[in-house]
């Protein structure tokens, strides 16, 4: 709870979810949903509407082979991006909870390791940064 900075307080249970190190976690835009991203390959989801009893929603999502480095929810939250070390970016389609599923193929473009995402105020393009020097545009 960090109503008051001066004196912050954990609210609820640590969320347990991925085996291994949680590299990434980011809100929705409307602040009901949790995304978490880890060294596991996976990107786990959580109903934090209430956050002292925040819950799973669905199964760890699969979509990289190395660990999740960065997670970036779009403006008006339907898209989550997230990034990984294995040098491409998988676009979810989140509008639905019930059915969250990839939009079609990884993005590639980097040698490197995406180590950051951001999309733009539109929510019509996505920055990524690589371990690689470069930064990249797209959607």
């Amino acid at each position: 709870d960090m109503s008051d900075p001066t004196a912050p307080q954990q609210v609820g249970e640590p969320l347990k979810g991925h085996d291994g190190p949680v590299n990434s976690i980011v809100f929705s835009p409307d602040g009901n949903t949790l995304a978490s991203g880890g060294y596991d390959h996976t990107l786990n989801l959580w109903n934090v509407r209430d956050p002292r009893t925040p819950k799973p929603i669905g199964e760890p999502l699969k979509g990289h082979t190395d660990r999740i480095r960065i997670l970036a929810f779009s403006p008006n939250g339907k898209l989550l991006a997230s990034a990984s070390a294995d040098q491409t970016i998988v676009l979810w389609d989140v509008s639905d909870l019930a059915q969250v599923a990839p939009l079609g193929s990884p993005l590639k473009g980097h040698s490197g390791l995406v180590r950051t995402l951001a999309f733009s105020p539109d929510g019509n393009t996505l920055a990524s940064g690589s371990y690689d020097n470069t930064m990249c545009c797209g959607m």
